[in-house]
């Protein structure tokens, strides 16, 4: 509503009352009058003086809200109230997205209908749809910009995919680069495999870690450099999070591939890299609307009119990553537009991330919940995967051990 009023050219006094009445508009105009407030907190024994209300809300305020609920667009007060209106009007269409499969192009198709109609006022409706000035084309485009997978790395992630991946083949991809090799050496020598006695070759790291936990590695070694910026280290923290998440989901489901769990929590957030990438002037847009108190999926769809999900699915496209892998990224935030067991899980393991990236759905839980046979109430899903400790050491700098140039 702010970006609204902001394109209006309102006044900071009446941008505040339209700030306040955004929070007060579910609450009937009688329900806000002072007496009714007083005897209320006097009920509730709050301790605060009588009349404590007497300037809660504001003339202004009460103004804005006796019109948006009267729908009387007929003084200054009923004109902000028809900010309030067509704000409050979208908003519950995107609350409403678990339950049906629509897109925001539908919505804005909507809501011209019912302003042509004389329902909503035409030039704030198309402020509204104003705002969505970014393609998903041009985020697309932000790939370029993004680190290139070197091709030891490929083939490390093509492991991973290898139930029978041997010693040998795992220490031939791993000893051709530094960074992969050093990463797996400082997990086999840090105290959580008891490393008494340091070694510098990697068939021994292998030999101490696994093959699972090797697997594991490379696929965050893969990934890390993507998110080599200081502002981007949270968002790396929080894949590493969902990785370890989403294959415990995996785990607990039967149905999915703990390996292939554990690359999808890595990557589903990928699309979050391309839009740190776009003009500054998007990034501001999208950084007040977040600060201002929408989630991030949200400021989002008001930005873009898809959100990183999708956004992350056409970059995984990009770089011709298995289709089941794909969808799952597109739906980890909608999972009712598909039927991915992947995707469910990837929900799930945002929720318990406490990443808090998209407000919280209760239809949307339910369904991923059945989709995956997990019980509602699982205490024994809450935790992580028991060896998922190792990945601590990918999180912070530090400079990675010395290797061999032979060894084996």
């Amino acid at each position: 509503m702010r970006e609204i009023a902001s394109r209006v050219n309102l006044g900071p006094v009446e941008s505040e009352a339209l700030a306040q009445s955004a929070l007060l508009h579910h609450y009937a105009p009688e329900v806000l009058e002072t007496e009714t407030l007083n005897r209320l907190l006097g009920a509730l024994r709050t301790g605060f003086p009588p009349g404590a209300t007497s300037a809660f809300p504001s003339r202004a305020v009460r103004g804005i809200l006796e019109r948006f609920h009267a729908a009387k667009p007929d003084d200054p007060a009923g004109a902000l109230a028809q900010v309030v209106e067509v704000a409050n009007f979208f908003d519950e269409r995107l609350e409403f997205l678990p339950f049906e499969t629509v897109n925001i192009e539908q919505i804005f198709d909507e809501l011209d209908w019912i302003a042509r109609e004389g329902f909503l006022d035409p030039a704030l409706v198309a402020i509204l749809a104003g705002l969505r000035q970014v393609r998903m084309q041009e985020l697309v485009d932000q790939v370029q910009w993004l680190p290139v997978f070197p091709a030891v790395l490929l083939r490390a992630l093509a492991l991973t995919a290898e139930e029978d991946s041997s010693f040998s083949q795992i220490e031939e991809v791993v000893r051709t680069d530094q960074v992969l090799a050093g990463h797996l050496l400082r997990v086999a020598n840090s105290a959580l495999y008891g490393a008494i006695q340091r070694i510098a070759g990697i068939r021994q790291a292998i030999e101490r870690v696994g093959v699972d936990t090797c697997r594991k590695v490379m696929m965050a070694s893969a990934f890390q450099p993507l998110f080599v910026s200081t502002t981007l280290r949270e968002l790396w923290q929080h894949s590493l999070v969902m990785a370890r998440l989403t294959e415990g989901l995996a785990q607990l489901c039967g149905r999915i591939d703990p390996h292939e769990a554990f690359l999808a929590g890595l990557v589903h957030d990928v699309g979050r890299l391309a839009f740190q990438k776009l003009r500054r002037e998007h990034v501001g847009d999208y950084r007040r609307l977040v600060e201002g108190g929408c989630e991030p999926v949200f400021a989002e769809l008001v930005l873009c009119g898809f959100e990183h999900g999708a956004a992350g699915a056409e970059i995984l496209r990009s770089w011709t990553f298995p289709e089941h892998l794909i969808e799952a990224v597109q739906q980890h935030h909608r999972p009712e537009t598909g039927d991915s067991l992947l995707g469910a899980a990837l929900y799930l393991a945002e929720d318990r991330s406490g990443s808090r990236e998209d407000l919280v759905s209760p239809a949307r839980m339910s369904l991923a919940y059945d989709r995956l046979g997990i019980p509602l109430e699982n205490p024994d899903g809450q935790g992580e995967p028991p060896d998922a400790g190792w990945l601590d050491f990918l999180v912070g700098p530090g400079a990675s051990p010395t290797v061999s140039s032979g060894a084996r």
